[in-house]
Formats: structure tokens, sequence, C-alpha cells
């Protein structure tokens, strides 16, 4: 019964996955703690009446430790997404390519280097990047558009976009720009 209140109130808090938003880790850990609560209860009470019904009570640590092997692979998916976020990895519903074609497909952009790409906690996302234009005048409309893509179309409102002129490459046997 507590179980299923506590549930309850989860369905209230929890926004659901919208256009690609990943569910809050802490929500996530505290489903599988339900989830986990609600087997274990029901393991507990299957032991009881096994042992009540036969006096075999050696099914009591073998449900101990099959309820312990039903947990490890939820517990190492949070573990994983914990390591992520802990070291600053890139978001697993992100694509690296897919926001650079995107940065370079706006108008003006010639460019862009140093992008990084990281997450700050489950569902927030941050992104750095040197983006390279032609027309330096240009360069409020071109990062109010960058931004407008990042938040429209990856979900990502933390940016830190450094704007810099064209410059041409640097030449291997002159040494010079």
């Amino acid at each position: 019964m507590q179980n299923r209140i506590k549930n309850t109130l989860f369905r209230k808090t929890d926004k659901r996955k919208q256009d690609g938003q990943v569910e809050d880790l802490n929500i996530h850990g505290a489903r599988l703690e339900l989830l986990g609560d609600s087997v274990g209860s029901v393991g507990v009470i299957v032991a009881a009446l096994i042992i009540y019904l036969t006096d075999y009570r050696l099914v009591d640590p073998i449900i101990s430790v099959g309820l312990a092997i039903f947990m490890i692979p939820r517990t190492w998916s949070i573990i994983k997404k914990s390591m992520n976020i802990l070291m600053e990895g890139t978001p697993s519903n992100l694509s690296y390519e897919d926001i650079q074609k995107a940065i370079l497909q706006i108008r003006g952009v010639t460019g862009i280097f140093e992008l990084h790409i990281w997450c700050i906690t489950s569902g927030m996302n941050a992104l750095s990047a040197h983006v390279v234009v032609m027309d330096t005048e240009c360069s409020n409309r071109i990062l109010q558009d960058i931004n407008a893509v990042l938040e429209k179309r990856f979900k990502i409102s933390h940016t830190t976009i450094q704007i810099e002129g064209y410059h041409p490459a640097k030449d291997s046997k002159t040494q010079e720009y």
C-alpha cells in the first residue's frame, strides 16, 4: 500500500519525456528503489509462505540472492549515468555531428571549432564553441540564431559561444597567416 502511494506521488511530480528530454536521474533512482521495495516485499511474502508450508528454510537466502541479482542491472545503469555526469561526458541523447551541422547551417557561419558538449545534471546540458563568421558586424544576430537552434532542436540553454572573424589558415611553409 505504501509503495502504491509513493508511485502515485511520483506520477504527479514526473515530467514525462517530451521532445527528447531525459528523466531526472534522482527520480529514476527513486523509481528503481520503489521497484526494488515492491519486488522485495513480494519475495519476503513468498519466502515466508514456503517456509511456513514446507519448513524449507534455505528458500530465504535463495530469494535474497535472487533479489540482489535482479537489482544489479538497474543499479549499474544509474552508476553509468552518474559517472557520465560527474565526468562531464557528452549526453547520450545528443549527437555531436548533428549539433555541428546545425550550427554550420546558420546563415553567416563559416566554421566551428573547439565544440564541447557536456552534461551538468540529468536533463541539463551545456555547450561551448568557437564560431567563425565572415562578417563580425552580424555577430549578435548569428549568436541569437545559434542559441535559438540549440534551445529548440537540442534543448541546450547553457551555452558559451565565442564569435571569431574569418582568418585564413596558417601557411605551413612560411609560418605566416
